[in-house]
């Protein structure tokens, strides 16, 4: 069950209550369209009523559905194939000092779909289709430093800074996973989480309270709100779900990962259409080029003054991708995956099939590939900001991985030191 909080409501305290929750047994709790409940005698109107101009104008309508539904749709579909035939062009294509370079392109899909439900998300959005085409996901969960959106928006300026040739109107969801519950095995795996308690609810119900806020005179923005801790895959579907039909591709930005250099988001938009069965997903690496040893052996493609490389290194930080490739590739692959990160099954399945699942690399026209954004931690779970937590006795040093003690001692902290701190700090 999701909470579609809807910006023009202020917020409701009610909202973690059960009785009053705005949401239905589906989904969304997105109102119903309002022809729902009209009587249908009334949508009944005489042809001897209307003018010859309304006459005109239905006979248009009614012949433009025909001809939607008659005529032939083209809907290009992923095969073996057809992925074979454009990697053994890019092949035989003659080496440059870049690479290798396409001569020729291929067109771009035409693709068709039923339309959105009308509880969609964006089905008040006026904007012509353009501003709708690529959407920006912004997966979140109670941190440290809420209610402050200073980490958030940092994220958010980031994207409207740098990422280039973006519409100004782009749909932006921002999602919310809920605490997860404060079990014995959860304390355990996720001691370093914010879990559910008296505490952290009151945290949690001031960070929507400043999302309200923020976001109430933003038409762009919607905020999705789990009912429970579901975790970061969980809610990616459910915001794909309610992307418009419009929207082909988004960006999955996480909430403490701002971009520092500029992408050329139209380069991107243009190649992606250009290869439709090779381009799925196009990472943005955080640590700079990435090694040759994660490669897949598959040609880069040069178009549009960028460069992109295929490796199989998966993961669920920043990165542009097809909605069609997470619906029917991603989100189902973790779908029966308890609060899993979408990035520990489909490496798995990069590992097995680099070809399809493997994801692009982004290089700029200068062939420069990152780091394209930076880390500021926002859980806390490393360096010194973890440090200062333990000291403080926020976290059970019991709870500490093997990898996060791993990465104190490469910050030059005493972990021993530390540990005997935090030790006596929850005493």
């Amino acid at each position: 069950m999701y909470v579609y909080t809807k910006k023009s409501t202020p917020f409701n305290e009610d909202l973690y209550d059960e009785s009053k929750r705005f949401k239905t047994e589906t989904t969304l709790s997105c109102r119903q369209p309002i022809y729902k409940n009209m009587n249908a005698s009334l949508l009944m109107v005489s042809t001897r009523q209307l003018s010859l101009s309304k006459i005109m104008s239905s006979l248009l309508v009614v012949y433009y559905l025909i001809l939607c539904t008659t005529s032939t749709i083209y809907q290009r579909r992923y095969s073996s194939a057809n992925e074979s035939a454009i990697l053994n062009t890019l092949r035989n294509q003659t080496s440059t000092p870049m690479g290798l370079r396409v001569g020729s392109k291929s067109k771009a899909s035409k693709f068709f779909r039923q339309a959105s439900p009308p509880e969609s998300a964006f089905r008040n959005n006026k904007d012509d289709s353009q501003s709708r085409e690529t959407a920006i996901i912004i997966p979140t969960h109670l941190v440290p430093s809420h209610p402050s959106l200073h980490l958030l928006m940092e994220v958010v300026h980031s994207i409207e800074k740098y990422i280039l040739g973006l519409h100004p109107k782009a749909p932006i969801i921002i999602t919310v996973d809920n605490l997860m519950d404060n079990s014995k095995r959860n304390r355990a795996k996720n001691g370093l989480f914010l879990l559910d308690d008296e505490e952290h609810r009151k945290k949690l119900e001031l960070y929507l309270e400043a999302l309200d806020k923020k976001f109430a005179d933003n038409d762009r923005v919607t905020t999705l709100v789990s009912e429970k801790g579901v975790g970061l895959a969980e809610n990616l579907g459910k915001a794909i779900d309610i992307l418009h039909q419009d929207t082909k591709y988004m960006y999955i930005v996480q909430h403490d990962l701002p971009f520092i250099k500029m992408v050329n988001h139209t380069a991107i938009v243009k190649t992606a259409k250009e290869y439709p069965d090779l381009i799925r997903i196009i990472r943005f690496n955080l640590y700079g080029a990435v090694h040759g040893n994660y490669g897949c052996s598959i040609p880069d493609i040069h178009a549009n003054g960028i460069t992109l490389k295929k490796y199989k290194k998966w993961s669920d930080q920043n990165h542009f991708a097809s909605v069609e490739h997470y619906r029917k590739d991603v989100i189902p692959v973790t779908k029966n995956a308890n609060k899993v990160f979408p990035e520990a099954r489909l490496q798995v399945k990069a590992n097995k099939n680099c070809t399809y699942y493997g994801p692009y690399y982004y290089y700029d026209e200068q062939n420069y590939g990152g780091p394209w954004y930076k880390h500021l931690d926002a859980t806390e779970r490393y360096g010194a900001k973890l440090a200062a937590r333990i000291e403080r006795g926020d976290v059970n040093v019991n709870t500490l991985s093997t990898g996060n003690l791993k990465d104190l001692k490469l910050n030059q902290i005493n972990t021993k030191e530390l540990l005997e701190m935090g030790a006596k700090a929850l005493k």
